[in-house]
């Protein structure tokens, strides 16, 4: 739980009044925000607390503003806290983005001012339709996210890099009920959605393949419960999944202690396999990582995309340098007078041949630059 001072918290309960004010009536708006408190117990000294508020407005700041950037506005609440509102929900989930900062900080922070400072994060990300007011989001956010302390979030090599996939519901299919009514005590409050597939009666097979068409630009976590206790029908759902082409961007985790692991893994294609028994919490926190490895699998992906396209055109522009010699080559003959008029008809033969290679490399760069090659 969070504990904020009471001036921080009449701050905070005006400044998400009026972003809640302010998503009134847009069309699929999700509020998103994360809270960022310094624990008090981590300062025993006056002198401390000063250091530490400083080290917040200046270079904390800075740390977070460089670590993301899709944020719309950082509203300071006190010395010691403040609110970020992010423009739209991260492609991980804000819980994601929140152990990034709460990381990001406290390294800042030794390097900085030699300090050891604890941070307490609290995420929500809900859609204003959701919202029944201030009071909604206050609970969600002073609840707090738990982040253990040897937690190693999720950094992506190249931030350059963008994908435009966003975060998908955690899909259901052979859980039991009391799981999934504790699961969604868990993920809900956090922003995620929950689909029980077991719920539609239309067939879950054909069900579960028009999902994942339908979520093609989304990240996903599928779970497999063990209420299917036939291997083969297992098999048989995961094998329509690979089919999808949709390995990269949803995460496929199967419970079932009588499944063998090393079969799922490799054969399969199945991403962690859980022995039964588990309860929600311990399922949440598996389904968290499923979201932070998926998007880290696409995004090494479209890395591996972009430099092969570079390595491309790199290519290409090297077989430039032959026609153009050629070309350079010809027109200083003609230059220097070194050939007669009667070898022009050639000269021009192979310059025209030089030029229409010329027009085809250049095709060929810009098809790999629009992606088409």
């Amino acid at each position: 739980m969070i504990e904020i001072d009471n001036t921080s918290l009449e701050n905070l309960k005006k400044i998400l009044g009026s972003l809640i004010q302010k998503g009134r009536g847009v069309q699929d708006y999700d509020l998103t925000v994360i809270l960022v408190a310094l624990d008090p117990q981590c300062l025993h000294e006056d002198e401390e607390k000063e250091i530490a508020a400083r080290f917040l407005h200046e270079r904390g700041i800075h740390t977070i503003k460089s670590l993301i950037r899709n944020y719309d506005e950082i509203y300071f609440l006190s010395d010691s806290s403040f609110l970020i509102h992010l423009k739209e929900t991260h492609e991980a989930g804000a819980d994601f983005v929140a152990s990034r900062i709460k990381k990001a900080l406290s390294s800042a922070a030794k390097e900085a001012i030699g300090l050891d400072l604890c941070f307490m994060i609290g995420t929500c990300s809900k859609s204003i339709v959701d919202i029944r007011g201030v009071d909604d989001i206050l609970k969600i956010l002073l609840t707090g996210l738990e982040v253990e302390k040897n937690c190693q979030p999720l950094l992506f090599k190249n931030h350059q890099v963008s994908c435009k996939a966003t975060i998908g519901p955690v899909l259901l299919y052979g859980v039991n009920q009391e799981i999934i009514k504790g699961l969604g005590d868990e993920l809900v409050p956090f922003g995620y959605r929950i689909e029980n597939l077991d719920a539609i009666e239309d067939g879950t097979e054909q069900i579960l393949e028009q999902r994942l068409l339908a979520l093609e630009d989304k990240f996903c976590v599928l779970l497999i419960g063990d209420d299917l206790t036939k291997k083969d029908e297992i098999k048989s759902k995961i094998k329509n999944i690979r089919q999808n082409r949709r390995l990269d961007c949803i995460f496929i985790i199967v419970i079932n202690s009588d499944l063998n692991s090393a079969e799922a893994l490799e054969v399969l294609g199945v991403d962690l396999v859980l022995s039964s028994g588990l309860n929600a919490s311990t399922l949440t926190k598996h389904i968290m990582k499923g979201y932070q490895i998926s998007v880290l699998r696409a995004y090494s992906k479209l890395q591996a995309t972009h430099d092969s396209i570079l390595e491309s055109i790199r290519a290409a522009s090297h077989k430039l340098n032959q026609p153009l010699q050629v070309i350079l080559g010809k027109a200083d003959l003609v230059e220097l007078g070194v050939v007669g008029q009667d070898q022009y008809p050639s000269i021009f033969e192979d310059i025209k041949k030089s030029v229409l290679l010329l027009s085809d490399i250049n095709s060929k760069i810009a098809r790999i630059a629009s992606g088409k090659a």
